[in-house]
């Protein structure tokens, strides 16, 4: 874990910057209790106060994965579990996560909440063990390392609805069945990249 380290930015594109609006990513990074996470969101274009959705969303997952990290991953694991009741239990945490970040969105009053749609992508790790997921649009990847060479791969790909400028979002009332978590262990994973389509 000591040599991990963590960096991020969101940056105002060409087309926002020429029609004076706002950067709608936000990310955010947080550790303790040895959890250590990454959070990404993407700010829903046609939404006028997405950013702030964005913003809610990134440090709500973080704060709670610090919190939560071993019986989401216990949650997530498959050995010894019958395939019926590993999959009503990944259900039920995808509905826990999804309400929870719906609570923390409704708490701001400000907006309704469909103008706080964004995506959401995270990455937790603790000691040797992870835990990701995804929503909407964006990419994670890994860079991994095997018989002294690197190579990348995809850990959660970018996932859009029917148009390719159509995406998923925490709001939607279907949220939870498009939230995509996992968990693995860190092996020869030597680092982890979270990218919006941005």
């Amino acid at each position: 874990i000591e040599k991990w380290k963590q960096s991020s930015a969101y940056v105002v594109g060409r087309s926002h910057l020429s029609l004076n609006e706002v950067c709608q990513d936000r990310t955010y990074y947080a550790s303790g209790e040895g959890v250590h996470v990454i959070s990404l969101a993407d700010g829903a274009g046609s939404k006028k106060k997405s950013q702030i959705g964005a913003e809610i969303v990134t440090k709500t997952i973080c704060d709670f994965l610090i919190q939560e990290f071993d019986y989401i991953y216990m949650g997530l694991e498959k050995r010894g579990k019958e395939e019926k009741n590993y999959l009503e239990n990944i259900k039920l945490l995808k509905k826990m996560i999804i309400n929870l970040l719906l609570d923390k969105l409704r708490a701001y009053a400000d907006a309704q909440l469909n103008e706080l749609s964004s995506t959401l992508l995270f990455f937790a790790l603790k000691n040797n063990k992870y835990i990701h997921g995804h929503i909407g649009d964006g990419v994670i990847g890994g860079l991994f390392e095997e018989n002294d060479s690197f190579y990348l791969q995809t850990l959660s790909e970018p996932h859009n609805a029917e148009a390719a400028n159509i995406t998923f979002f925490v709001t939607d009332s279907d949220a939870h069945e498009n939230l995509r978590i996992a968990c693995g262990e860190v092996e020869n994973l030597r680092g982890v990249i979270l990218m919006s389509d941005g």
